[in-house]
Protein backbone atom coordinates (compact mmCIF):
# COMPACT_ATOMS: atom_id res chain seq x y z
CA UNK A 1 0.00 0.00 0.00
CA UNK A 2 1.23 3.21 -0.58
CA UNK A 3 -0.85 6.73 0.61
CA UNK A 4 0.66 9.69 -1.64
CA UNK A 5 -0.91 13.27 0.31
CA UNK A 6 -1.65 15.61 -2.63
CA UNK A 7 -1.09 19.57 -2.57
CA UNK A 8 -5.01 20.17 -2.39
CA UNK A 9 -5.00 18.25 0.60
CA UNK A 10 -6.32 14.99 -0.63
CA UNK A 11 -4.62 11.40 -0.25
CA UNK A 12 -3.79 8.71 -3.00
CA UNK A 13 -3.93 5.07 -2.05
CA UNK A 14 -2.25 2.84 -4.09
CA UNK A 15 -2.54 -0.48 -3.12
CA UNK A 16 -1.22 -3.58 -4.89
CA UNK A 17 -2.04 -7.74 -4.22
CA UNK A 18 -4.12 -9.82 -5.82
CA UNK A 19 -7.11 -10.11 -3.33
CA UNK A 20 -9.84 -7.85 -3.35
CA UNK A 21 -9.04 -3.96 -1.68
CA UNK A 22 -9.82 -4.00 2.28
CA UNK A 23 -11.54 -0.69 1.99
CA UNK A 24 -12.13 -0.48 5.53
CA UNK A 25 -7.99 -0.61 6.15
CA UNK A 26 -7.31 1.33 3.41
CA UNK A 27 -9.75 4.05 5.07
CA UNK A 28 -7.86 3.60 8.36
CA UNK A 29 -4.56 4.72 6.86
CA UNK A 30 -6.31 7.66 4.95
CA UNK A 31 -7.56 8.91 8.48
CA UNK A 32 -4.56 8.01 9.93
CA UNK A 33 -2.17 10.65 7.54
CA UNK A 34 -4.63 12.84 8.06
CA UNK A 35 -4.07 13.39 11.71
CA UNK A 36 -0.57 12.96 11.36
CA UNK A 37 -0.68 15.98 8.06
CA UNK A 38 -3.38 17.79 10.03
CA UNK A 39 -0.86 20.15 11.97
CA UNK A 40 1.14 20.74 9.16
CA UNK A 41 -0.77 23.79 7.91
CA UNK A 42 -1.04 25.60 11.34
CA UNK A 43 0.79 28.34 12.11
CA UNK A 44 3.32 29.05 14.87
CA UNK A 45 1.91 31.00 17.42
CA UNK A 46 3.39 32.77 20.18
CA UNK A 47 2.26 31.86 23.67
CA UNK A 48 2.82 34.24 26.65
CA UNK A 49 4.10 33.11 29.52
CA UNK A 50 5.47 34.17 33.07
CA UNK A 51 7.57 32.41 35.56
CA UNK A 52 8.58 33.57 38.85
CA UNK A 53 12.76 34.37 39.59
CA UNK A 54 14.78 35.59 42.77
CA UNK A 55 17.48 35.10 45.13
CA UNK A 56 18.77 32.13 46.54
CA UNK A 57 19.67 31.45 49.64
CA UNK A 58 23.91 31.05 49.10
CA UNK A 59 26.24 30.15 51.88
CA UNK A 60 28.67 32.48 51.32
CA UNK A 61 26.94 35.47 50.25
CA UNK A 62 28.23 38.42 51.34
CA UNK A 63 25.50 40.69 49.28
CA UNK A 64 22.12 42.25 51.28
CA UNK A 65 19.00 41.26 50.36
CA UNK A 66 17.86 43.41 47.52
CA UNK A 67 14.78 43.91 45.55
CA UNK A 68 13.28 45.06 41.90
CA UNK A 69 11.78 48.06 42.87
CA UNK A 70 10.04 49.04 39.71
CA UNK A 71 9.21 47.14 36.32
CA UNK A 72 11.86 46.88 33.87
CA UNK A 73 12.17 45.83 30.21
CA UNK A 74 14.10 43.50 28.44
CA UNK A 75 13.88 43.40 24.32
CA UNK A 76 11.09 40.61 25.01
CA UNK A 77 10.75 40.11 28.24
CA UNK A 78 9.50 42.37 31.21
CA UNK A 79 10.07 42.16 34.48
CA UNK A 80 7.49 42.83 37.55
CA UNK A 81 8.17 43.45 41.49
CA UNK A 82 5.97 41.08 43.45
CA UNK A 83 7.17 43.59 46.59
CA UNK A 84 6.39 40.56 49.15
CA UNK A 85 8.89 37.97 50.64
CA UNK A 86 9.08 34.74 49.59
CA UNK A 87 11.01 32.40 52.80
CA UNK A 88 12.20 29.12 51.25
CA UNK A 89 15.09 27.06 53.58
CA UNK A 90 18.37 28.24 54.77
CA UNK A 91 21.56 27.09 53.28
CA UNK A 92 23.30 26.78 56.67
CA UNK A 93 26.75 25.98 57.01
CA UNK A 94 26.26 22.58 58.94
CA UNK A 95 23.09 20.51 57.39
CA UNK A 96 21.34 18.29 60.62
CA UNK A 97 18.03 17.37 61.43
CA UNK A 98 18.61 19.13 64.57
CA UNK A 99 19.05 22.52 62.84
CA UNK A 100 17.52 24.92 60.65
CA UNK A 101 17.74 27.65 59.08
CA UNK A 102 15.07 30.34 56.47
CA UNK A 103 15.93 32.49 53.88
CA UNK A 104 13.56 35.31 52.33
CA UNK A 105 13.67 36.78 49.21
CA UNK A 106 11.87 39.25 46.37
CA UNK A 107 10.37 37.78 43.66
CA UNK A 108 10.42 38.84 40.26
CA UNK A 109 7.41 38.06 38.43
CA UNK A 110 8.75 37.94 34.36
CA UNK A 111 6.85 37.75 31.51
CA UNK A 112 7.44 36.75 27.86
CA UNK A 113 6.05 34.67 24.75
CA UNK A 114 7.99 31.88 23.27
CA UNK A 115 6.78 30.27 19.36
CA UNK A 116 5.16 27.47 18.88
CA UNK A 117 2.23 25.05 17.38
CA UNK A 118 1.48 24.51 20.94
CA UNK A 119 2.54 24.97 24.54
CA UNK A 120 4.58 21.60 24.66
CA UNK A 121 6.52 22.94 21.69
CA UNK A 122 7.05 26.63 23.30
CA UNK A 123 7.78 24.89 26.93
CA UNK A 124 11.32 23.94 25.74
CA UNK A 125 12.19 27.34 24.42
CA UNK A 126 10.37 29.38 27.54
CA UNK A 127 12.51 27.19 29.79
CA UNK A 128 16.15 27.86 28.05
CA UNK A 129 14.99 31.96 27.83
CA UNK A 130 14.31 31.63 31.54
CA UNK A 131 17.88 30.00 32.16
CA UNK A 132 19.39 32.85 29.83
CA UNK A 133 17.48 35.40 31.97
CA UNK A 134 18.51 34.17 35.24
CA UNK A 135 22.20 33.58 34.04
CA UNK A 136 22.39 37.12 32.91
CA UNK A 137 20.82 38.49 35.92
CA UNK A 138 23.06 36.77 38.48
CA UNK A 139 26.29 38.41 36.40
CA UNK A 140 24.80 41.72 36.17
CA UNK A 141 23.60 41.86 39.49
CA UNK A 142 26.22 40.20 41.48
CA UNK A 143 24.25 37.98 43.60
CA UNK A 144 22.43 34.45 42.30
CA UNK A 145 18.88 34.85 41.28
CA UNK A 146 17.74 31.63 40.02
CA UNK A 147 14.11 30.09 38.92
CA UNK A 148 11.62 30.05 41.85
CA UNK A 149 9.23 28.84 39.54
CA UNK A 150 8.91 27.68 36.12
CA UNK A 151 7.14 28.99 32.92
CA UNK A 152 3.74 28.50 32.72
CA UNK A 153 1.19 29.64 29.69
CA UNK A 154 -0.94 32.39 30.72
CA UNK A 155 -4.03 31.25 29.40
CA UNK A 156 -4.15 28.81 32.12
CA UNK A 157 -4.24 32.06 34.51
CA UNK A 158 -1.26 33.77 36.03
CA UNK A 159 0.17 31.95 39.27
CA UNK A 160 0.26 34.30 42.34
CA UNK A 161 3.73 33.37 44.62
CA UNK A 162 2.73 31.87 47.90
CA UNK A 163 4.32 33.35 51.33
CA UNK A 164 6.54 29.68 51.31
CA UNK A 165 6.68 26.62 49.90
CA UNK A 166 3.32 24.45 51.48
CA UNK A 167 4.88 21.82 53.39
CA UNK A 168 7.44 24.75 54.97
CA UNK A 169 5.59 25.86 58.49
CA UNK A 170 6.67 29.15 59.19
CA UNK A 171 5.60 31.67 62.56
CA UNK A 172 3.27 34.40 61.02
CA UNK A 173 5.23 36.60 63.55
CA UNK A 174 8.71 35.78 62.54
CA UNK A 175 7.67 36.68 58.71
CA UNK A 176 6.14 39.87 59.47
CA UNK A 177 8.85 41.09 61.63
CA UNK A 178 11.08 41.32 58.01
CA UNK A 179 10.36 44.94 56.64
CA UNK A 180 10.19 45.33 53.22
CA UNK A 181 10.78 48.38 53.08
CA UNK A 182 14.05 48.48 54.31
CA UNK A 183 15.46 46.38 51.60
CA UNK A 184 17.29 48.09 49.02
CA UNK A 185 16.73 47.92 45.04
CA UNK A 186 18.81 46.16 42.20
CA UNK A 187 20.62 48.83 40.88
CA UNK A 188 19.39 50.89 37.82
CA UNK A 189 21.54 49.61 35.00
CA UNK A 190 21.28 51.41 31.90
CA UNK A 191 23.38 49.48 29.64
CA UNK A 192 21.17 45.88 30.59
CA UNK A 193 19.27 45.92 27.42
CA UNK A 194 21.70 46.16 25.17
CA UNK A 195 23.95 43.73 27.00
CA UNK A 196 21.14 41.36 26.80
CA UNK A 197 20.85 41.79 22.88
CA UNK A 198 24.56 41.39 22.29
CA UNK A 199 24.47 38.10 24.56
CA UNK A 200 21.54 36.10 23.02
CA UNK A 201 23.59 37.18 19.20
CA UNK A 202 26.92 35.52 20.74
CA UNK A 203 26.99 31.57 21.25
CA UNK A 204 29.92 31.54 22.55
CA UNK A 205 29.01 34.90 24.80
CA UNK A 206 25.84 33.45 26.08
CA UNK A 207 27.63 29.76 26.86
CA UNK A 208 30.27 31.97 28.79
CA UNK A 209 27.79 33.15 30.78
CA UNK A 210 26.14 30.00 31.26
CA UNK A 211 28.33 28.36 32.80
CA UNK A 212 29.73 30.80 35.23
CA UNK A 213 25.99 30.46 36.46
CA UNK A 214 26.79 26.67 36.79
CA UNK A 215 29.91 27.88 39.01
CA UNK A 216 27.33 30.37 41.19
CA UNK A 217 24.90 27.08 41.64
CA UNK A 218 27.69 24.98 42.91
CA UNK A 219 30.11 27.01 44.49
CA UNK A 220 28.47 25.98 48.41
CA UNK A 221 28.64 22.49 48.15
CA UNK A 222 31.06 21.64 45.51
CA UNK A 223 33.71 24.05 45.20
CA UNK A 224 36.06 22.16 43.37
CA UNK A 225 33.71 22.04 40.43
CA UNK A 226 32.62 25.68 40.52
CA UNK A 227 35.95 26.64 40.23
CA UNK A 228 36.31 24.63 36.66
CA UNK A 229 32.92 26.91 35.67
CA UNK A 230 35.00 30.05 36.56
CA UNK A 231 38.08 28.90 34.14
CA UNK A 232 35.60 27.67 31.81
CA UNK A 233 33.68 30.94 31.44
CA UNK A 234 37.52 33.01 31.20
CA UNK A 235 38.68 30.29 28.78
CA UNK A 236 35.49 30.59 26.64
CA UNK A 237 36.06 34.56 26.13
CA UNK A 238 39.40 33.77 25.57
CA UNK A 239 38.80 32.43 22.97
CA UNK A 240 36.83 35.02 21.37
CA UNK A 241 40.45 37.60 22.07
CA UNK A 242 42.93 36.03 19.60
CA UNK A 243 42.87 35.10 16.48
CA UNK A 244 42.18 31.03 16.18
CA UNK A 245 45.28 29.01 16.11
CA UNK A 246 45.30 25.33 16.20
CA UNK A 247 47.04 22.16 15.88
CA UNK A 248 47.84 20.89 12.94
CA UNK A 249 47.92 17.28 13.89
CA UNK A 250 45.24 16.92 16.81
CA UNK A 251 42.92 19.95 15.55
CA UNK A 252 43.16 21.33 19.39
CA UNK A 253 43.67 25.10 20.59
CA UNK A 254 47.02 26.03 21.05
CA UNK A 255 48.30 28.51 23.79
CA UNK A 256 45.39 27.74 26.15
CA UNK A 257 47.11 28.68 29.16
CA UNK A 258 48.80 32.04 27.35
CA UNK A 259 45.34 32.99 26.11
CA UNK A 260 43.29 32.62 29.74
CA UNK A 261 46.04 34.19 31.09
CA UNK A 262 46.00 37.77 29.03
CA UNK A 263 42.39 37.29 29.43
CA UNK A 264 42.64 37.41 32.72
CA UNK A 265 45.05 40.55 32.73
CA UNK A 266 42.27 42.28 30.81
CA UNK A 267 39.96 41.99 33.79
CA UNK A 268 41.70 42.86 36.64
CA UNK A 269 45.30 43.34 35.57
CA UNK A 270 48.94 41.81 35.91
CA UNK A 271 49.52 41.65 39.63
CA UNK A 272 45.75 39.99 40.27
CA UNK A 273 46.35 38.15 36.94
CA UNK A 274 49.58 36.60 38.68
CA UNK A 275 48.00 35.82 41.88
CA UNK A 276 45.71 33.45 40.01
CA UNK A 277 48.52 31.76 38.12
CA UNK A 278 47.88 28.44 40.43
CA UNK A 279 44.08 28.44 39.48
CA UNK A 280 44.37 26.60 36.15
CA UNK A 281 46.29 24.02 38.09
CA UNK A 282 43.62 23.17 40.49
CA UNK A 283 41.07 23.12 37.57
CA UNK A 284 43.20 20.75 35.31
CA UNK A 285 43.92 18.12 38.83
CA UNK A 286 39.97 18.40 38.93
CA UNK A 287 39.24 18.13 35.49
CA UNK A 288 42.11 14.85 34.97
CA UNK A 289 42.55 13.68 38.26
CA UNK A 290 39.41 14.38 40.11
CA UNK A 291 41.32 15.88 43.11
CA UNK A 292 39.13 18.53 45.47
CA UNK A 293 40.63 21.23 47.15
CA UNK A 294 37.31 23.04 48.62
CA UNK A 295 35.42 21.91 51.92
CA UNK A 296 33.18 19.65 49.78
CA UNK A 297 36.45 16.86 51.00
CA UNK A 298 35.33 17.80 54.66
CA UNK A 299 32.03 18.57 54.28
CA UNK A 300 29.80 20.38 57.81
CA UNK A 301 33.70 20.21 59.14
CA UNK A 302 33.94 23.17 61.73
CA UNK A 303 37.69 24.06 63.08
CA UNK A 304 38.38 25.48 66.34
CA UNK A 305 41.34 26.33 68.39
CA UNK A 306 43.86 26.79 65.98
CA UNK A 307 45.56 29.69 64.16
CA UNK A 308 46.03 28.48 60.77
CA UNK A 309 43.65 28.37 58.59
CA UNK A 310 42.56 25.28 56.83
CA UNK A 311 43.75 24.16 53.26
CA UNK A 312 40.15 23.82 52.07
CA UNK A 313 39.02 27.49 53.59
CA UNK A 314 42.50 29.36 51.78
CA UNK A 315 41.32 27.82 48.45
CA UNK A 316 37.67 28.69 49.01
CA UNK A 317 38.93 32.88 50.20
CA UNK A 318 42.07 33.49 47.74
CA UNK A 319 41.82 30.83 44.76
CA UNK A 320 37.80 30.47 44.12
CA UNK A 321 36.61 33.42 44.67
CA UNK A 322 39.61 35.25 43.16
CA UNK A 323 38.70 33.37 40.25
CA UNK A 324 34.82 34.19 40.10
CA UNK A 325 35.80 37.70 40.55
CA UNK A 326 38.11 37.63 37.63
CA UNK A 327 35.29 35.70 35.50
CA UNK A 328 32.18 37.89 36.56
CA UNK A 329 34.73 41.86 35.36
CA UNK A 330 35.58 39.64 32.03
CA UNK A 331 32.18 38.72 31.47
CA UNK A 332 30.83 42.09 31.90
CA UNK A 333 33.23 43.70 29.93
CA UNK A 334 32.03 41.31 27.13
CA UNK A 335 28.40 42.00 27.55
CA UNK A 336 29.08 45.73 27.74
CA UNK A 337 31.42 44.96 24.18
CA UNK A 338 34.20 46.38 26.42
CA UNK A 339 36.88 43.94 25.15
CA UNK A 340 39.25 44.94 22.23
CA UNK A 341 38.83 43.15 18.61
CA UNK A 342 40.38 40.15 18.35
CA UNK A 343 44.06 40.38 17.59
CA UNK A 344 46.90 37.79 17.14
CA UNK A 345 48.54 36.13 20.65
Amino acid sequence: MLLLPLPNGEIDVWVCGNEAINESLANAFKEAVHSATAGLSENIKSHKWSAFIGATAVKHNGHPKKRLKEACKLPGITLVPTNQMFWLPGNLPIRSPYTWGAHATVPILVRSASPGYDWSTAQPLAAEALGKLVSFLSLAWGTTIDVLDGAVPLEFGERRMPRHPPWLKLDQQFMNAADLENVPGFEHLDWLSEAWVRMNKREKLKAAVTIYMEGLRTEDRHPSLALVSYVAAVEAISLTLFHEERCATCKNHKDIGKRFHEALKLAVGEDAANALRPVYGNRSKTVHTGRLFGSEVSLDAWSFGTFLMPSHALFESQILHGMKDAARKLLLMAVRGQLPAPRAL
